[in-house]
């Protein structure tokens, strides 16, 4: 990997680097031609931006500081500034605290909870000869309760989940439903590795002849309508939307199987003295299965966690932000908005020389050693040599990372792809119970990825500079 000098200089010389198409070495600029030509895209749709660290020079440029969506690449300066806000050895815990009679569930943030977690504390609060509670109460603790990640996007789609404090499982129930000699009935599971337990406060009605989705918050109730077109038999993971509630009353399920009766839960201040105590991963673990998996929920987690106090999502990236800019403040930044924690959502904006910031920012901070493994295609192999998150919307694909060459240089480079009038008219169109990308999208992307590896690779392979 490169050094941290190396990468801090290459950050500081980024904003003097001019970046004009006609700068882009020959060799590049055929291999740019060649990609988009066999992906069947026009070259506008194109914002590339690669820069060489030894000599902090422009490889290649195609509308480098065109502002586009970009999508998952946005967890990467997201992570870094988590990193740089809580170290990487902080760790999310989720306690559970007792007053008297009553014990309260306490959120930490921890983005990777589970129902085999809950029973691992249950187990804890019985080890410490507690067996009953006569009130249970619940609170978010340090990250606060959230309907959704972005309102603006699909209530129905399991990657814009409801936020809190108090998460588990990925804010995900898996709803089963069946219709016997005329009867429709369901059931509601939170699934983890180990344990399967019921799930409460979720109803699954049936209504109208379509095949949709729909939401709507019925008190302390999740309620879910589906089109009778496909009620006979089903199967279907859907987001939680009240993740703190949920979260609690899945707790009471987990205690009951280890032997502690608690009553249901109600919201509540936290008062009282730890009495089981569960402690997450590190930072600095979880970091690397945000960028790899992509997980809309864990980047939102730590992205708050990292912003105490924060009441929204946008106060939180507000301050991460400032702090990015903080540390390359001669890059103009004018253009960029992190929305998000995620990425999620249309609103986002980044430029590819942005993006190539963000990963010189990675590696400068010490952190480049986390970024996964460029692979053309989810699940296949990587290519060696190629370290980038990605990012996948419809009609928006990017990159930010780091490639070592066949001969040892070493790049930074942002690639995004993009088809801004389909996108916008996406966005326009979209309904709130949503889930699916429409199958022209899909076919976009497929072409996105064409022209997206044969550019990566052929940086890799020392044959575009």
């Amino acid at each position: 990997m490169i050094s941290r000098r190396a990468a801090l200089a290459a950050l500081a010389a980024l904003p003097a680097l001019p970046a004009r198409a006609q700068q882009t070495r020959p060799r590049a600029q055929a291999t740019i031609d060649q990609a988009m030509a066999e992906a069947g895209l026009p070259p506008d749709r194109l914002g590339l931006f690669v820069v060489d660290l030894a000599t902090n020079s422009v490889v290649a440029a195609s509308l480098p500081d065109r502002a586009i969506i970009p999508a998952s690449t946005l967890k990467l300066p997201a992570c870094v500034a988590a990193l740089h806000a809580l170290g990487p050895e902080w760790r999310p815990v989720t306690r559970l605290v007792r007053e008297g009679g009553t014990l309260t569930l306490v959120g930490g943030g921890d983005p990777l909870l589970t129902t085999d977690h809950l029973i691992e504390l249950a187990s804890a609060a019985v080890a410490a000869g507690v067996r009953r509670a006569s009130a249970f109460r619940y609170n978010p603790g340090i990250v606060p309760d959230l309907p959704a990640i972005d309102t603006t996007q699909p209530l129905a789609a399991t990657y814009n989940p409801g936020v809190s404090g108090l998460s588990v499982n990925f804010n995900r129930v898996q709803l089963t439903w069946r219709r016997t000699n005329g009867t429709f009935s369901f059931e509601a599971t939170a699934v983890a590795d180990r344990a399967r337990l019921p799930l409460d406060g979720i109803t699954l009605t049936v209504a109208g002849a379509g095949e949709g989705f729909s939401y709507r918050a019925a008190g302390d109730t999740e309620a879910w309508t589906m089109g009778g077109a496909r009620a006979e038999r089903g199967q279907i993971f859907m987001p939680i939307r009240q993740p703190a509630r949920a979260t609690a009353r899945l707790f009471r399920r987990a205690a009951a199987t280890v032997g502690l009766e608690v009553p249901p839960p109600e919201p509540g201040p936290i008062a009282g003295q730890d009495l089981a105590r569960f402690e997450g991963q590190a930072l600095i673990v979880i970091v690397p299965q945000i960028l790899r998996w992509s997980n809309n929920l864990a980047a939102e987690l730590v992205g708050l966690a990292a912003a105490p106090g924060a009441a929204t999502i946008a106060a939180a990236t507000e301050r991460h932000s400032a702090w990015i800019r903080s540390v390359a403040p001669g890059i103009d930044w004018s253009g960029f908005q992190m929305a998000s924690h995620s990425g999620l959502g249309a609103a986002g904006r980044a430029s590819p020389r942005h993006l190539a910031a963000s990963a010189l920012l990675a590696q400068a901070e010490g952190w480049a050693a986390l970024l996964p493994a460029y692979r053309p295609r989810d699940g296949g192999p990587p290519v060696e040599g190629a370290f980038a998150k990605s990012g996948t919307m419809a009609y928006a694909k990017s990159q930010a990372g780091l490639i070592v060459t066949g001969d040892g240089r070493w790049l930074a480079f942002g690639l995004a792809l993009t088809d801004v009038a389909r996108r916008a008219a996406y966005d326009g169109a979209l309904g709130a119970n949503d889930r699916g990308m429409p199958a022209d999208a899909r076919t976009w992307l497929d072409r996105a990825q064409v022209a997206e590896a044969k550019i990566i690779e052929a940086l890799v392979a020392g044959r575009a500079g």
